[in-house]
């Protein structure tokens, strides 16, 4: 179908006229614009040949339509293939840890961020709220930082190797397997951040909602037990919290390729699919990687993209990737009406601490 055209009414033959002359019937009889026209032969009841002429693409020409036609169905689908296998690779589980129980505070997902030439390797973008209590989404919430809760102070040093409080990074090592626990992060984005509120999508009174947006670092090995993550309810035991290594942030860290920043602002309600990534564990004993489904955007509000894509807890802060495989939004929360709000990461601000290249 992309080949052909037809086009006009060519003079009519009688069918004795053109088997006489069978080698000039289908013939090129111009060059126009990389196009050739043809004569292609139409049937009439009475008989009788139209020869009407048609076009045919030019190899080139062709190959660049088909290209701009699968892209365009691409976008449709969701992540490319060859991009699925890197963004399951930056997916890391992130878990918030007290050091002197054993137990999870707090569990959620992250993304390694590819922040361009210069930028540091071992960033991972993902929500506030995995930090910050914001459970009332329409008064406004407590943003008390969640290990407050545990009787820890406000002020935690991330980089002193005995902390009280351990932000744990759970590596993807395949799809059938659990995360890995092998490495400790530094929480960059200051609490002011963390804390900032904006306007909610279904309230028109004052900000009630988290920017939900949060930086971090990787910066160092982390040794624990069990080594694997099994539920939100074990109890681990941390062997080291080892200094950091700066080896990490460098063009020759041993963590993941991360994932490049997509623009959310190009993105069309109804047209464009997203696809969402994340440790999802609903009952708190799931401990794979979430397969990625393709999802429609449904509409575009106060810096979220709104889908129909169902938020199980622990994908808070997970991938929300465009059809390139890059990362256009964090998996923030879920709404009323089975709808789900994804924070644009066009939202982000240089008070997130999230360091990218310049362009």
């Amino acid at each position: 179908m992309l080949c052909t055209v037809l086009c006009g009414q060519g003079p009519v033959l009688s069918l004795d006229h053109l088997l006489e002359e069978q080698e000039s019937t289908l013939k090129d009889v111009m060059d126009l614009d990389n196009t050739v026209s043809r004569q292609h032969l139409v049937s009439l009841d009475n008989g009788t040949y139209i020869a009407r002429p048609v076009f045919v693409l030019d190899p080139i020409v062709l190959r660049s339509v088909i290209a701009e036609e699968l892209n365009e169905m691409q976008e449709r689908q969701g992540v490319r293939r060859d991009r699925i296998a890197v963004v399951k690779r930056a997916s890391v589980r992130i878990g918030l840890l007290d050091r002197g129980t054993g137990e999870l505070i707090d569990l959620g997902s992250g993304t390694i961020i590819d922040g361009g030439a210069g930028a540091p390797r071992n960033q991972v973008l993902t929500a506030a709220h995995l930090f910050i209590d914001a459970d009332t989404p329409i008064l406004r919430p407590s943003l008390q930082p969640h290990w407050c809760e545990s009787g820890h102070t406000v002020d935690i040093d991330w980089l002193d190797t005995a902390s009280p409080v351990i932000i744990a990074i759970g590596i993807y090592k395949a799809d059938d397997q659990p995360s890995q626990w092998c490495y400790w992060a530094e929480l960059v984005t200051p609490l002011a951040s963390l804390q900032e509120l904006v306007e909610h999508p279904d309230a028109p009174h004052a900000p009630t909602q988290l920017r939900d947006l949060a930086a971090l670092r990787i910066r160092g090995r982390l040794t624990m037990t069990p080594q694997v993550y099994h539920s939100y309810l074990t109890k681990y035991s941390i062997i080291a919290k080892h200094p950091v290594d700066d080896v990490l942030a460098g063009e020759a860290t041993p963590l993941p390729p991360g994932v490049p920043l997509g623009n959310p602002e190009l993105l069309e309600c109804n047209r464009d699919m997203i696809t969402i990534f994340g440790w999802f564990s609903p009952s708190g004993s799931e401990v794979t990687l979430h397969v990625p489904q393709p999802m429609r955007i449904m509409a575009i509000s106060k810096g979220l993209l709104l889908s129909e894509v169902r938020l199980d807890s622990a994908g808070s802060g997970g991938a929300t990737c465009d059809h390139e495989g890059r990362l256009v939004a964090i998996n923030s929360c879920s709404l009323m009406g089975d709808r789900t709000a994804l924070r644009m990461v066009s939202w982000l601000t240089d008070g997130h601490g999230l360091v990218l290249a310049q362009p």
